[in-house]
């Protein structure tokens, strides 16, 4: 009995040991990818804040007709802006292409995102955008300032949607690094951490995780005002087009409807205001017409870009879409844009 007493204690020791290591680990790799991928969504978003900025500098500047010297000026200040912060950009991507812990297949497919964002070829979609803002700069007349506006328009829209590829192809390869790491820190201590052990801390760590969003959720405070629409677009909402209204669908209810019918950008913009630092969750709800569920994307822009996948909006019932955005200290008004992204068909919210 007390030879066995010893044993149990021992087991129990071990078991604890053994329980700490792998706690530590897992705590270790989730610090070790909260800071790749923070640094890195600074750098991707400092980019995307400065073509943001540039870019409602020219739908000011061409409303008129005419572009000055001056204007003229601005703006490729600002594009000596937009140089700067894409070098950034593209040295956190070089730090994390050299990152020993992301394995080959996250690695290359986030370095052909990379490319056809970023990259040096003349269709990458920076380069592309850049060439087009050039071009509107560079218009002489009316005409061809309205020409080269809408082709900047749809380089604008391609390169939010490439952006939004690349930060996801980001983040997967951050995960997998974050994984290859903690096994990396787990196998350090030894072959102690059983797979019962593993599993237990996984379904403890859910169950937290589930409580801790309960308890968020429950104290969060909703900045969209009239996001339910009962009162058609109120003086917090703006919408790009006629063609964008509140409606009642039969079984959908009152919401907003989106149409894009041409090139040219048509959305709902909600303005939000000044907000401290911190991070933020966009929810929204989203649907489409009969006939476009294969097609019907919806991009939804609030500090950084999101679009949904074809196929993801039925007709019939709504889809929730929700991500965090983690806003960094500015004085600047907030604004929440959502976007019908496929040309035809309706996308409702």
């Amino acid at each position: 009995m007390y030879a066995e007493a010893l044993d149990v204690e021992y087991r129990n020791k071990v078991t604890k040991h053994a329980t700490d290591a792998a706690e530590a680990a897992l705590s270790s790799a989730k610090q070790y990818a909260n800071g790749l991928q923070e640094s890195t969504n600074k750098e991707i978003q400092d980019v995307n804040d400065a073509i943001s900025n540039i870019n409602n500098e020219l739908e000011t500047t061409v409303a008129d007709g005419i572009i000055t010297e001056s204007e003229k000026a601005a703006i490729q200040k600002m594009l000596q802006i937009i140089v700067k912060e894409k070098e950034e950009a593209d040295a956190k991507h070089e730090e994390l292409f050299d990152n020993d812990y992301v394995p080959p297949a996250e690695l290359n497919a986030m370095h052909k995102a990379w490319l056809a964002v970023f990259g040096t070829a003349n269709t990458a979609k920076y380069n592309v955008l850049v060439a087009a803002i050039n071009d509107v700069v560079n218009s002489e007349t009316k005409e061809e300032i309205e020409k080269n506006m809408e082709t900047y328009r749809t380089a604008y829209s391609e390169y939010g949607s490439a952006v939004t590829e690349y930060q996801t192809a980001v983040a997967i390869a951050i995960e997998a690094a974050a994984n290859a790491y903690a096994a990396d820190k787990a196998n350090s201590v030894g072959e102690t951490v059983t797979k019962e052990m593993t599993a237990k801390i996984e379904s403890t760590a859910s169950e937290i995780t589930l409580l801790c969003k309960t308890i968020e959720e429950y104290n969060m405070h909703n900045y969209v005002a009239g996001g339910d629409f009962k009162g058609g677009f109120t003086d917090e909402w703006y919408t790009s087009s006629e063609n964008n209204a509140v409606i009642t669908d039969s079984t959908l209810g009152i919401c907003a409807k989106i149409l894009k019918t041409s090139s040219t950008s048509s959305y709902i913009r909600c303005k939000i205001g000044v907000l401290p630092a911190g991070t933020y969750r966009v929810r929204y709800k989203a649907a489409t017409a009969s006939g476009y569920e294969s097609t019907a994307r919806i991009q939804c822009s609030f500090y950084t870009y999101q679009t949904t996948a074809a196929g993801l909006l039925k007709s019939t019932e709504w889809t929730t879409i929700e991500r965090e955005v983690t806003l960094p200290e500015s004085t600047s008004t907030r604004y929440l844009y959502l976007y019908a992204y496929v040309q035809g068909g309706q996308q409702y919210m």
